[in-house]
């Protein structure tokens, strides 16, 4: 009886990765970019006119696309009704019903838009690039009724960009180029990136984020840097990553920051990977599974909460030990169970919260049902907890760990990776 429990429960939970849950998207369309306005009411867009919505933190999504062939490539909203997407063809488009109808604008540019966002409800801005590789940033001062070319480059489509709380915003693209403004839009200083690895062609950033008093970007082939100086100079951050790894998107809450993309295996596959960082970005733990193909969109509504966006219509929400108070229907805590990283290579954490005082047991078994190490067997008192599982004298495989208090019981899969 004992093994055929098991073998249920990591059947049930091949949708789980490191904390990260599968939800029923309700299509299959390429997503390429999520955003919550709060922890219950998100967004997501993508090809073929795409848009998704949820309004119970991601539980159940409504499928509410428009009949348009244009890949919609970013989305911002100002609260849960107000709200812009652009892509292809150079589309713009505005709803202030939460999403029940919208208003079109193609604009003169021949261009795809990949990215907008507002630095306050009057002024926002919008990158992109033309079919010659041409980049353009956009600027309204009107809440998004006209737009102006406030940057025109030959050196490169622009992908991506971002502002800081001081108004500095960094645009960036193809061919290593950065670009960076102060005033409004008024002046750009750019930096044009070197690789001690990859020829600048190749150099093409994807994602932009700040934290502090530090600007990331990531990027194609494994990118990764950082500026601590407004955007001025820059430092490379060697993950090992091959030319074949593409990171596409990075977001930082506070610490908690998360850098999401695909892991290509030297051929046409992929399978997702994704970074994850609880100090600001001093160390990342990198997860990737063959289960998921590329990850592009980044919400993080709370340091509790995460969603990330992509291929084949997937998103996945991160769910912490603790949930926000707001997610909570009870004064008390649940019990919840989980270890990061996963799949491991040595040494896992296995991390776990009690709603009252039991005896706790949290034991390692093998997929036969034999007992290898047992981590914890007793009484805790409510609280979170964690546990190191050092599993060097193991051999590579999957193992299961099960946790049991008072009447309750759980058990999760451990992937040992050598």
């Amino acid at each position: 009886m004992y093994r055929t429990i098991i073998f249920i429960l990591l059947f049930l939970s091949t949708d789980i990765l490191a904390g990260w849950e599968k939800l029923n998207s309700n299509t299959t369309e390429w997503l390429t970019d999520v955003v919550f306005v709060d922890t219950k009411i998100g967004y997501a867009v993508g090809r073929n006119g795409t848009i998704v919505k949820t309004i119970d933190g991601g539980d159940n999504w409504e499928n509410i696309s428009l009949r348009i062939n244009e890949w919609f490539k970013s989305l911002f909203f100002f609260n849960e009704d107000h709200g812009f997407i652009v892509g292809t063809n150079s589309i713009i488009l505005e709803t202030f019903d939460g999403g029940k109808s919208w208003k079109y604008q193609y604009l003169d540019y021949n261009s795809i838009f990949y990215k907008i966002f507002f630095i306050n409800e009057i002024e926002g801005y919008i990158v992109g690039g033309d079919l010659n590789d041409n980049g353009i940033v956009l600027k309204t001062e009107d809440g998004g009724i006209n737009w102006r070319p406030v940057l025109n480059t030959d050196n490169g489509a622009l992908y991506t960009g971002n502002y800081s709380s001081d108004s500095t915003i960094v645009v960036a693209g193809r061919n290593g180029i950065i670009f960076k403004t102060t005033d409004s839009a008024v002046n750009w200083h750019m930096v044009k990136i070197k690789s001690p690895t990859f020829d600048i062609t190749y150099l093409v950033f994807q994602g932009i984020s700040f934290y502090n008093d530090a600007i990331w970007a990531v990027g194609d082939h494994g990118l990764i840097l950082k500026s601590t100086d407004g955007g001025l100079t820059w430092t490379f951050h060697n993950l090992s990553f091959k030319y074949y790894h593409h990171l596409f998107n990075i977001k930082f809450k506070n610490n908690r920051g998360i850098i999401v993309g695909g892991r290509g295996n030297g051929n046409a596959s992929y399978e997702a990977i994704i970074l994850e960082t609880d100090d600001g970005g001093n160390s990342w733990t990198v997860t990737s599974t063959p289960n998921w193909t590329k990850l592009y969109g980044i919400s993080i509504p709370s340091v509790n909460r995460a969603f990330v966006v992509g291929y084949n219509g997937i998103i996945l929400r991160y769910d912490p030990l603790i949930t926000d108070v707001k997610d909570q229907c009870a004064e008390t805590m649940h019990f919840n169970l989980q270890n990061f990283p996963n799949p491991f290579n040595a040494s896992t954490i296995i991390k776990y919260s009690i709603p009252k005082s039991e005896f706790v047991t949290i034991k390692i078994y093998d997929l036969i049902g034999r007992e290898i190490a047992t981590l914890v067997n007793e009484n805790k008192q409510r609280g979170n907890y964690e546990v190191h599982f050092d599993a060097s004298d193991l051999a590579t495989g999957v193992y299961l760990y099960s946790l049991k208090a008072g009447s309750f019981s759980d058990t999760k899969k451990l992937i040992l990776i050598k």
